[in-house]
């Protein structure tokens, strides 16, 4: 499971929040971090470990969604998935897609 402390977040930056956050997750999964199939902490839980309003971190999970970078799971939560083409395949066994 990734855990939250994987991802830093400096309040000082000229970046925004969303942005970093974006980046954070993108690099996780990208370096293989979080696998398809793993489950992210909750949005609740992020939010409160890194001091940041839970919808930002609700924007996050559903613009990376699209990106497909995560896929949520209704009343399961939000799962790492990954661009690559071999992860795809990973995906749809792990998720019966």
């Amino acid at each position: 499971m990734m855990r939250d402390s994987d991802m830093h977040v400096d309040l000082d930056s000229d970046r925004t929040v969303l942005d970093q956050l974006k980046a954070e997750i993108k690099r996780i999964v990208d370096h293989r971090e979080v696998t398809p199939g793993t489950r992210l902490p909750t949005v609740r839980q992020i939010a409160l470990d890194l001091g940041v309003n839970a919808n930002t971190i609700r924007r996050i999970c559903t613009e990376l969604s699209a990106e497909g970078y995560l896929m949520p799971k209704e009343g399961l939560g939000t799962y790492g998935v990954g661009l690559a083409e071999e992860t795809a395949e990973q995906t749809k066994k792990v998720f019966d897609v």
